[in-house]
């Protein structure tokens, strides 16, 4: 196992100089696949987080009955709806997309399950996987197999605990990640105080921003939504997720300073997301 602490320096050696004569079709598009009926909080978050990446163009894959909170919340995101109030991949075409990001408030009940593997099987280039996501995936293991290779998966401890059982201690709980990330060839990072990065060639990353302030729902939206707009900008999997979990703690840095640690919201973080 190699650790290696997210600098300032790494973190610029890893950015990518934006075309100044490019359009917006340049810059990627990223396709979120989030919000339920009634969760629709996690998808404007997760929207905005993207917004601030970069990317060239945003589509948020909702229930058609909630399309005029993103509308008006994220107007700068275009809308594919479906006609379930949960997700069930009906109208939804991924070829025209660069990366897709899954799960924020998503739901857990079989027609999402069954869409989630669907757009894993269709959808073979890596992609960001979280919350509801990580969650069907703990639930149907044989799910697990259609993981696009190089995806990035981002549980907090709880969803970590579902997808790997339960640790004796930290070094076994470094130990389970690790064999998790090789067996599948994909990325996880781990929320939680010092954030960690784990890579299928044994590398861990620790990221040095952040505050306990961001420990509030919705953050990790912002994160999803974040990298995953990264990724559809030609950023490759282990640049992305070092870049969105710096910038998203260097954010929540700036956010605290500005209203304070207790009296911070998720959504104050967004403000502060400077790439």
């Amino acid at each position: 196992m190699q650790t290696i602490e997210i600098s300032s320096q790494l973190i610029a050696s890893l950015k990518i100089e934006r075309n100044q004569n490019g359009n917006k079709y340049d810059f990627g598009h990223a396709l979120l696949v989030c919000g339920k009926k009634g969760m629709m909080g996690a998808a404007v978050l997760a929207a905005r987080g993207a917004l601030r990446s970069g990317c060239g163009l945003l589509t948020v894959h909702i229930p058609e009955d909630e399309r005029f909170i993103l509308q008006i919340a994220c107007p700068s995101a275009m809308l594919s709806l479906d006609k379930e109030n949960n997700f069930s991949a009906q109208n939804l075409q991924v070829s025209k997309y660069d990366a897709i990001g899954v799960g924020c408030a998503l739901g857990i009940g079989k027609k999402t399950s069954i869409a989630l593997k669907m757009l894993m099987q269709t959808f073979a280039q890596p992609m960001v996987i979280d919350a509801d996501a990580l969650n069907l995936l703990a639930q149907n293991i044989e799910l697990q197999q259609f993981i696009p290779k190089k995806s990035i998966l981002t549980p907090h401890d709880g969803e970590l605990f579902r997808l790997l059982g339960e640790w004796k201690n930290e070094e076994d709980k470094l130990e389970k990640i690790i064999n998790y990330t090789q067996k599948f060839r994909i990325y996880v990072i781990s929320k939680c105080a010092k954030t960690k990065i784990f890579t299928p060639e044994g590398k861990v990353y620790i990221n040095t921003t952040g505050n306990a302030g961001i420990a509030k729902a919705g953050s990790g939206d912002i994160l999803t939504g974040l990298i995953t707009g990264l990724l559809a900008r030609s950023y490759m999997p282990e640049s992305a997720a070092i870049l969105g979990v710096f910038y998203h703690g260097l954010a929540g840095d700036s956010a605290a300073k500005f209203s304070g640690q207790e009296s911070m919201n998720s959504e104050d973080i967004t403000n502060f997301i400077k790439i």
